[in-house]
């Protein structure tokens, strides 16, 4: 081993110095650092780690060795100079995914907008430290899709940084660019009369959940994961969700919603044909899959004629059902279970095509146009 160069650095808290060396064709940093001699044979280039070939490079890499102690001395760690670094993105994700208590879905979401979207733009060996304000800026710009889609990619990675904050893995969370779902779309619904026309085409073995959810506009997977201990002292209780088909005993929001059992939900349940561990089962006596409900509902849809997503057929409609009928928004937020009232402020926005709709219906049967005083909208 040959000294090519030697660079020297000031002491400071516990960095005694740094040198660079070379090992044949190889150049390697070395730091002396709380107690403990540090190698470093890697440099973080383009977005990947290379050997050190030659002297500049490992010159660039002690003078950021340097900075970085003098920006965070107590925080430094040696680590973040090898491509083993615990906080780069390609590693920290795992790590943050493997901690979280969330649905599998969420965590397939989250993943995605890390692997596809973050790491791409940073690089996997980005130390989640060192992401500045600008380049999230940039990133934001850098992807392509809706605005709902950029704000749920960079709200991953900003969930993962604050994972980081919160565990004491790093000291501040960067200043993220202002975050907008945009526009959300109209909400579409059946009204009563809409329901049960696609309600007849449905198998009659098949029907109650169908029936059952909608009475109470609970999720699809809450009312997949009702359970017979749910149901008591004329009262269904809502406290357990389906997350594609993993079983969770809380509901999205975390919070239960007791609701009396109504004489009509009372007859769905008598209904029942099949009896299994949950509430409603199908023939094999297993519970519904998201599948399994969403082919039969498409299925009775053709045959009704309506074009219609199920959750909005049965959550998005009564919310709006309750609107029409004239009770206020405070109840609906407390049937849906709806955390924040702007939740539930959706649900009274219609379309122009449904605003036209109610002008119209709004008189029928109750004023001729040839009854109205020709002087009536002149003032």
């Amino acid at each position: 081993m040959t000294s090519a160069a030697v660079y020297p650095i000031a002491p400071v808290m516990g960095f005694i110095g740094g040198k660079i060396y070379q090992h044949g064709g190889r150049f390697f940093v070395q730091v002396y650092w709380a107690g403990r001699t540090e190698k470093f044979w890697s440099v973080y280039i383009q977005g990947a780690w290379h050997s050190i070939r030659n002297h500049e490079n490992a010159e660039k890499l002690l003078r950021a060795i340097q900075e970085d102690i003098d920006r965070d001395r107590e925080g430094f760690d040696p680590r973040s100079f090898r491509p083993c670094n615990p906080l780069c993105i390609g590693e920290y994700h795992k790590t943050w995914l493997n901690q979280i208590d969330a649905t599998e879905k969420t965590k397939r979401d989250y993943r995605t907008a890390i692997v596809k979207y973050a790491i791409p733009f940073f690089g996997s060996a980005k130390d989640i430290r060192k992401i500045r304000k600008s380049e999230l800026t940039s990133f934001q710009k850098s992807i392509q899709w809706s605005e709902k889609w950029r704000y749920n990619v960079l709200g991953a990675l900003k969930s993962m940084i604050r994972w980081a904050y919160s565990n004491e893995e790093i000291k501040h969370i960067p200043p993220f660019p202002k975050m907008r779902m945009g526009d959300p779309p109209a909400i579409e619904y059946l009204t009563i009369e809409q329901q049960e026309k696609v309600l007849a085409e449905i198998p009659a073995e098949d029907a109650p959940i169908f029936r059952f959810a909608m009475e109470y506009g609970v999720r699809v997977g809450e009312v997949r994961a009702l359970k017979p201990d749910a149901i008591s002292d004329g009262k269904v209780t809502i406290r357990r969700a389906f997350s594609d088909n993993e079983l969770r005993e809380q509901t999205k929001t975390g919070d239960q919603r007791v609701h009396d059992l109504t004489p009509y939900a009372k007859d769905v349940l008598a209904s029942r044909k099949y009896i299994g561990e949950f509430v409603f089962v199908r023939e094999d006596g297993k519970p519904y899959t998201n599948k399994n409900l969403n082919r039969i509902w498409r299925d009775a849809c053709n045959k009704a004629g309506i074009r219609i997503k199920l959750y909005n057929a049965i959550r998005h409609s009564l919310g709006c059902q309750l609107l029409d009928e004239g009770h206020d928004l405070s109840l609906v937020q407390e049937v849906l279970g709806h955390k924040r009232p702007e939740m539930t402020r959706r649900y009274a926005k219609r379309t122009a095509k449904r605003i036209g709709q109610i002008l119209t219906m709004r008189r029928c049967g109750r004023v001729a146009v040839e009854k109205i005083p020709a002087s009536a909208g002149n003032d």
